[in-house]
């Protein structure tokens, strides 16, 4: 997914397995995004906003706050339906592995 001149990883399932996506959430299969973000203020909000607007929203979000130097984790905050975690250990790797989805699917 790319906002202005970011570049975000997103989850997207090939053509062929759209069906198979959509009986999972169907059957009441909950879909968790998680976002690792360090010093992204300035897109977080952007990339919220375009989260929520999908046919299928998630039904969490979660912000892996990946100790910003910015104001990323207070924007995250008061964005409707986000989940924040603050990590204080830098590293996409870290964020990634940390354990806060609560779904079954993680994107």
């Amino acid at each position: 997914m790319r906002i202005g001149s970011r570049a975000f990883n997103a989850f997207v399932v090939p053509a062929t397995n759209r069906g198979y996506a959509a009986d999972l959430c169907c059957q009441g299969v909950k879909i968790s995004v998680i976002v690792c973000a360090h010093n992204e203020a300035a897109f977080i909000s952007a990339c919220a906003c375009s989260l929520l607007a999908q046919t299928r929203p998630a039904d969490e979000i979660v912000v892996i706050n990946n100790a910003s130097d910015d104001r990323t984790g207070d924007i995250a905050r008061i964005l409707p339906h986000i989940r924040v975690c603050d990590e204080p250990r830098q590293g996409l790797l870290i964020a990634r592995v940390c354990r806060v989805a609560l779904s079954y699917l993680i994107a």
